[in-house]
C-alpha cells in the first residue's frame, strides 16, 4: 500500500504529527480489479448455463468439458489483465498449467 504523509501545522508553523492516509486504488489496480470481477461474472454465467443444459438431459462429459473450457477462458482473461496492467501473473499461469494447458 502506498501512503502519503500529511502534516498538521500549528500557528507557529511547527509540524505536530504526520497523518497517514491510504490512497485509493487507481489506474492499473482498478482496471485489473474490474477485469477480474467481469471475468468472474462471465465464468458464473457460463457455468450456470452448462449446469442448466446438463440438468435438462445433457451428458456429464459435455458439462465437464464446458466447465473446464470456461475455467481456462477465465484464467486466460486474468493472465492477460495481469500482463497488461503490470501485475505478476504467476497464479493465473499455475491455474492454467493445472487445467492442462501448459500455463498458456
Amino acid at each position: 500500500m502506498q501512503r502519503t504523509s500529511i502534516y498538521i501545522t500549528v500557528t507557529a508553523g511547527r509540524a505536530i504529527a504526520p497523518l497517514h492516509r491510504t490512497r485509493s486504488a487507481r489506474g492499473p489496480t482498478r482496471a485489473h480489479k474490474a477485469t477480474t470481477i467481469a471475468s468472474l461474472g462471465t465464468l458464473q454465467t457460463n457455468q450456470t448455463a452448462a449446469k442448466i443444459a446438463f440438468d435438462a438431459g445433457g451428458t456429464f462429459a459435455v458439462y465437464a468439458a464446458a466447465v473446464k473450457a470456461e475455467d481456462i477462458a477465465h484464467h486466460r482473461r486474468i493472465l492477460a489483465s495481469c500482463l497488461l496492467n503490470g501485475f505478476q501473473p504467476g497464479i493465473a499461469i499455475q491455474a492454467l498449467h493445472d487445467l492442462g494447458t501448459g500455463g498458456v
